[in-house]
């Protein structure tokens, strides 16, 4: 993300901002977390998801302190970012799927529409995506900062957007729309690592893996894998892969 002439990213477990014509990097926080869905509000303040998606960090852009802003338990906030009044933008999953809405000052969350990861352009719209069966389609709607309120039905922008940890788009002050097209992909690898150091890597099985686990007897893994807009669950036997 860009706050006038700056960029925030994240490194080795760090936020970190650096001047958008180059320079050196400057250290804004350290954290435990994975730091992701990064947003630097108008407020001058950098927000993220905690590494369990119930809370949303944030710092001063100028350093300092990180500090917490828990959710209530069941919801899932994924990103947060700064609206008038000291109100936030966020996006958030509950059991009945995601949606897209506004926490007020005092901790009250008022729901807007279904969707994921908006983001607010420099023109009030907001950029988000949104589960278009197996996939994701890219989607954009005016937006009234201000009231916190909807002033426009919402439209396609691109369908089949590759949609993993944040919306892949963003909008210049002239009213453009840069996007990645295509499927998310991640070939990760399944490698057994024996206490020789030796490593044996089970051939064919290149998948966008995210979390495994053991069974009990050691001969099978548990693995989660993500696919679009699914979520599946397999499972692998390490003597034939």
């Amino acid at each position: 993300p860009i706050y006038g002439k700056w960029i925030a990213f994240s490194s080795e477990n760090c936020v970190k901002k650096i001047p958008a014509d180059g320079g050196t990097p400057e250290l804004v926080a350290r954290t435990t977390d994975y730091v992701v869905n990064l947003t630097w509000g108008r407020d001058d303040v950098i927000r993220f998801p905690a590494r369990t998606w119930d809370a949303i960090r944030y710092v001063s852009a100028k350093g300092g302190q990180l500090q917490s802003l828990s959710f209530d338990k069941g919801i899932r906030v994924s990103r947060a970012e700064w609206l008038p009044g000291n109100k936030l933008l966020v996006s958030l999953t509950t059991a009945e799927g995601d949606y897209i809405g506004v926490r007020e000052t005092e901790g009250s969350i008022k729901r807007l529409f279904e969707g994921l990861d908006a983001k607010l352009t420099p023109k009030n719209a907001l950029l988000y995506t949104k589960q278009d069966g197996s996939k994701w389609s890219l989607m954009t709607r005016s937006f009234d900062p201000g009231s916190a309120s909807i002033t426009a039905d919402e439209r396609v922008v691109s369908q089949n957007v590759a949609m993993r940890y944040a919306t892949p788009a963003a909008a210049t002050s002239a009213g453009d729309v840069f996007f990645i097209s295509g499927e998310a992909r991640s070939d990760r690898r399944i490698v057994i690592v024996s206490r020789d150091g030796s490593e044996r890597v089970l051939e064919n099985v290149r998948a966008p893996w995210q979390n495994l686990q053991l069974s009990l007897d050691g001969s099978l893994l548990a693995l989660s894998r993500w696919e679009g807009a699914r979520r599946t669950i397999w499972t692998l036997t390490l003597e034939t892969g």
